[in-house]
């Protein structure tokens, strides 16, 4: 067969393959989106049934395969792409974000024959948060917080970007380094790193704090709030979310921003904390408008307003033991001696500071000032079982009774 005879030939049977396809059209929705992934819907629109294979990239890395059929345009394919799945995109894709370099999810899909390809294109324009420069509490220096991993993961973005050619100034490289660490964690809380050698703030008997916050930018309605850690027992109320949820839902208090230099500002805020008892984080929250909210986790303060209680009662040799940051405990071990008399019990312990007067079995230990003290005391117990009383009392005058159950005999 001549040579043009030939390509007719194939030209025809083209033709009649791709019969029916034209009004096949492929549709891209975006449903929500975020620095950490994005959710979208397609659809094959057209009649007829058509089974197409899809494939979603980023520029040019395969992200996600998936199958489609005409027949399913009433429920479009709904799909989640988690940018955290791909870690070795979270500097590019940071980039692009701050830099607002318009990135693009390709979506492709095609017949088994591939005689029919279409292909959309997907925006990716999240909101980038702020990042948080640095932190006041009361009469403490503003201070740095970094997010836990900043120093490796900006050393990787200045790599980065100095591979591709890039050259930017060192705040807008700090903004990328807080983005890739968010996508790669797939969270909105960034933990942050309190320095060395910082003491944790503990406060006893306070009433407010001040604190105040520098940021870069105001745009998100920044908001601070004291949530209480995951081993805080005294609380019961309501967690991070809601109480962010609430806060924008109820357009609760605006902040007056103080422009320091250039786009840098303070937001201050004074805490109740009368009712407030053990260990705290101090939160910065911004939102995006839809119903994403971004922690900034600023440090921890402890506030010591409960009166002291037991951890822990060990019998057998003298035993001390507890976090060092919580004052206003005691710790009590009780040893039965092998000696003549077997009815002898003697109590030891440590106090800590803010101890005003503990009592055990109804005799009064004597503590004097306000420094950590080890004390023992003998007490004679009948043979058989007896409730030893404790009763403690700390600074405040909260007091606190306990009951020790103790069994004794030859």
């Amino acid at each position: 067969m001549p040579k043009k005879s030939l390509s007719i030939a194939l030209l025809l049977i083209l033709l009649i393959s791709c019969t029916g396809y034209e009004d096949h059209q492929l549709q891209v929705g975006k449903l929500r989106e975020s620095v950490n992934a994005v959710k979208f819907t397609v659809a094959l629109t057209g009649d007829g049934l058509l089974q197409c294979d899809g494939s979603i990239k980023y520029k040019d890395i395969l992200l996600h395969r998936f199958s489609l059929e005409s027949n399913q345009t009433e429920i479009p394919s709904e799909f989640l792409i988690n940018f955290s799945e791909y870690p070795e995109l979270a500097q590019q894709l940071a980039a692009d974000f701050v830099l607002k370099r318009n990135p693009f999810l390709q979506i492709t899909i095609s017949n088994t024959r591939e005689d029919f390809i279409r292909t959309e294109m997907l925006e990716l324009d999240p909101v980038v948060p702020p990042i948080m420069t640095g932190i006041e509490v009361e009469s403490k220096d503003l201070t740095r917080k970094y997010p836990i991993g900043f120093s490796s993961e900006k050393y990787e973005v200045d790599s980065y970007l100095m591979a591709n050619g890039i050259v930017l100034d060192n705040f807008t490289i700090e903004k990328i380094a807080t983005l890739s660490l968010l996508i790669k964690h797939n969270s909105k809380i960034l933990l942050t790193v309190i320095p060395v050698g910082d003491k944790v703030p503990v406060y006893k008997g306070k009433k407010n704090i001040n604190v105040s916050v520098l940021m870069d930018s105001m745009s998100y309605n920044p908001f601070l709030t004291l949530f209480p850690s995951k081993t805080n027992k005294y609380y019961d109320g309501p967690g991070l979310y809601e109480i962010a949820n609430a806060h924008y839902t109820d357009e609760n208090e605006n902040y007056s921003p103080i422009n320091l230099q250039g786009n840098k500002f303070v937001i201050e805020k004074k805490f109740n904390v009368e009712s407030l008892i053990g260990e705290y984080n101090l939160f910065l929250i911004i939102s995006d408008g839809v119903d994403n909210y971004f922690y900034y986790d600023l440090g921890t303060v402890i506030f010591d307003n409960v009166a002291p209680e037991f951890d822990e009662v060990v019998l057998g040799n003298y035993y001390f033991w507890g976090n060092d940051l919580y004052e206003g405990k005691v710790y009590l071990d009780y040893s039965i001696p092998f000696t003549q008399n077997p009815f002898e019990v003697i109590f030891s312990g440590k106090v800590f500071g803010d101890v005003k007067d503990l009592s055990v079995d109804g005799k009064r230990i004597d503590i004097n000032g306000k420094e950590d003290i080890i004390f023992s005391k003998k007490i004679y117990i009948p043979e058989g079982y007896k409730d030893i009383s404790v009763r403690i009392t700390d600074i405040a005058g909260n007091l606190k009774n306990y009951t020790l159950p103790l069994i004794v005999g030859h």
